[in-house]
């Protein structure tokens, strides 16, 4: 079966493709959306989910044949949505100074705070792409372990690993930069 999706999708067969995208377009856009949902519009998502299947027929000379063909879909659509996040510099927004002044906090304290996440976001930017997404996702977004296992296609005991050196990362690029944790 999955010799002949190949061998069919080389021939240029039109009823393979329009079967292909039809079977794995929502796979694609699922994996797009988790990645760079929030970042773009859902023409940005379609038109992403098509360039998936166009790089796949690109590039089908050098695909394993013997493996089946969602994995290499699953793969480059993680690759055009980090290139997507990279292309629009994506990050996170930890906080907007009005809302921070106007809540009647005092400005010394504001001002300390937002130095404070300024150094955190710092820190943030030196990890990893995968590091990022699990602590922001984690901390900022209040997923969990499991679900950003699923989203990374890691285990659960991986995710787990992955957080736990990231926070010691994160700590240490703190701590060199004179952050003290006061608690």
């Amino acid at each position: 079966m999955k010799k002949r999706i190949y061998r069919q999708l080389q021939k240029n067969s039109e009823r393979t493709i329009e079967k292909l995208i039809s079977e794995y377009s929502g796979y694609v856009y699922t994996i797009l959306f988790n990645m760079v949902g929030g970042y773009c519009t859902e023409e940005d998502l379609e038109e992403m989910t098509s360039d998936v299947f166009i790089k796949l027929w690109q590039n089908l000379d050098v695909l394993d044949k013997s493996r089946s063909v969602s994995p290499y879909l699953a793969a480059i659509a993680r690759n055009l949505a980090k290139n997507k996040l990279r292309s629009i510099n994506a990050r996170p927004d930890f906080c907007e100074f009005e809302d921070i002044v106007s809540d009647g906090t005092d400005v010394a304290d504001s001002i300390e705070w937002l130095e404070d996440m300024s150094l955190l976001q710092q820190g943030i930017d030196e990890l990893s792409l995968v590091e990022r997404e699990l602590v922001i996702r984690y901390y900022f977004y209040g997923e969990s372990l499991n679900s950003l296992a699923q989203r990374l296609a890691i285990s659960d005991a991986n995710a787990k690993v992955k957080l736990y050196r990231a926070r010691k990362k994160l700590k240490a690029f703190l701590t060199e930069r004179g952050f003290e944790n006061e608690t």
